[in-house]
């Protein structure tokens, strides 16, 4: 970190803290007069995040805005072009719509309408430069958008209210698994859903690989926003409320 203006007090200590990214106290890691330090031991799935105060002779700074970091594991970058060179049934380095058809069939399975309407949309959301072909390079752009969209709080949201598994969504919060974390998690056929989240239940695994791997591969849609809701049959002392579902 860089030394701030002093303004005739001289810098003279700094406190650096630590969380991990899901609300937990901020732990203070260093006191001193450096400006580097280096972390060990900490949990490769975990977003942490970092603050510094700056200290003079006539008292502290204000803590600085946090920043965040992750332990370096297999690059995302190597995972993308690894997915698509898997896929790639014709070896030219890019996923043309048949080859991405296949893939989508073989990830998540369905029928032919359903695939269509997921093709669309994957190529919508992750195809840059609308030329009908995915590249690692889309692919990994569309992955860091997603993985800073999804704080560990909105996936925990997500397994809880859109997956519909609300007793893992405590078991998500507890290891802070944000958007970042989905492909690994995909990895080995999911086993660390099962080894280090602790969901044994097959069934359950195969619920949330599809969804991830969804949002990995941008297949689909959120809901579109309602209509308003309409008020009925007033009386006295209440009514009722109806609302239509919206496109999906």
């Amino acid at each position: 970190w860089d030394s701030p203006g002093s303004d005739g007090a001289p810098v003279h200590s700094y406190r650096l803290q630590r969380n991990d990214g899901i609300g937990a106290e901020w732990l203070t890691v260093y006191e001193g007069p450096g400006r580097t330090i280096r972390e060990a031991a900490l949990r490769t799935h975990v977003t942490y995040q970092y603050r510094v105060q700056a200290w003079s002779m006539l008292g502290h700074s204000e803590y600085s805005d946090p920043m965040t970091a992750r332990c370096r594991t297999t690059g995302a970058g190597a995972q993308s072009l690894g997915d698509v060179r898997q896929a790639d049934g014709n070896a030219d380095g890019v996923l043309d719509r048949s080859e991405l058809r296949e893939l989508i069939l073989g990830e998540l399975g369905g029928h032919s309408p359903e695939v269509e309407a997921q093709l669309r949309t994957a190529l919508r959301n992750v195809d840059r430069n609308v030329d009908g072909l995915l590249t690692a390079d889309e692919l990994e752009s569309y992955r860091a958008q997603l993985g800073t969209s999804l704080s560990v709080d909105e996936v925990v949201d997500w397994v809880e209210h859109a997956v519909q598994l609300p007793q893992y969504a405590p078991v998500f919060a507890d290891n802070a698994i944000s958007g970042y974390e989905f492909r690994a998690l995909l990895e080995n056929g999911g086993s660390m859903l099962k080894q280090e989240l602790g969901i044994d239940n097959r069934l359950h695994r195969r619920q949330l690989m599809r969804a991830m791997t969804m949002r990995l591969y941008g297949v689909g849609s959120v809901p579109a926003k309602p209509a308003p809701p309409r008020w009925l049959e007033p009386r006295e002392d209440g009514g009722s409320v109806a609302w239509d579902s919206p496109g999906s």
